[in-house]
């Protein structure tokens, strides 16, 4: 189950939608969802080992992840937003410009790769191989790009971050969206197939009210309780009370 915490806002008097933080958005996503839908026989730890996306859910871009859920519900204001989106347009722009960047195999560029225990290029690459090379990073190759931009530390960090994991990254998020597939065509399903039981049992059962449709077979749920879940028995007596 993927959808894990709910919560209902209102801004002045105006109640808004539900928000949903899921296990690919959040921890607290992933805590609550285990705790509603697991069986927990101790006190209740989050680590980061539950959580299935965990190389999706880090520290460095926590701002990254839910600060257009935060503006949304006014938790966050219009200028800390805008630099959290000037932020994403300069991290993505400068991983752009890294692909598609050209280094060639001249004297700099090889003294770069000496100086820092890499492999001498026999050919050209782009920037953004370099840059997944264990030994270099983003900052190791400032040096042969004279053209790069002026970019904060964590802007910067980013880059380095999403060009390294770019293949585990990728494969983490198709496996986000196939599973958010999944679930939706499972609810779909189950949906569709309850409605199709449940009109044939009311068709055919009659219940007195919804507290008695669980004792239909097949459905499940508790056994009525109190007057009005003893209705039923009530008119029998009452009816062995007149003869």
């Amino acid at each position: 189950m993927l959808f894990s915490w709910f919560l209902i806002y209102r801004i002045g008097e105006v109640w808004k939608e539900a928000v949903v933080l899921d296990r690919s958005q959040a921890y607290i996503g992933v805590l609550i969802d285990d705790l509603v839908t697991k069986e927990s026989h101790e006190p209740y730890r989050m680590m980061t080992s539950r959580a299935e996306y965990r190389l999706l859910l880090r520290q460095d871009n926590a701002d990254l992840r839910l600060s257009g859920i935060g503006h949304e519900i006014g938790l966050i204001d219009d200028e800390r937003y805008e630099r959290v989106v000037r932020k994403e347009r300069q991290i993505r722009e400068e991983v752009e410009r890294l692909n598609q960047l050209p280094v060639g195999a001249n004297s700099q560029v090889q003294e770069c790769l000496r100086k820092y225990g890499s492999t001498e290029l026999k050919s050209g690459a782009t920037m953004a191989e370099l840059i997944r090379r264990p030994e270099l990073s983003y900052e190791a190759v400032k040096e042969i790009d004279p053209k790069r931009p002026d970019l904060d530390w964590d802007v910067a960090e980013q880059v380095n971050i999403n060009i390294k994991y770019e293949g585990y990254i990728r494969r983490q998020l198709q496996q986000v969206a196939q599973f958010k597939k999944l679930e939706s065509d499972e609810y779909r399903t189950g949906v569709e197939d309850f409605r199709r039981f449940s009109g044939r049992y009311f068709r055919t059962s009659r219940p007195f009210g919804t507290d008695e449709a669980p004792e239909g077979q097949g459905i499940k749920g508790d056994k009525p309780r109190g007057k009005t879940g003893s209705r039923r028995k009530a008119k029998k007596n009452t009816g062995r009370a007149k003869k």
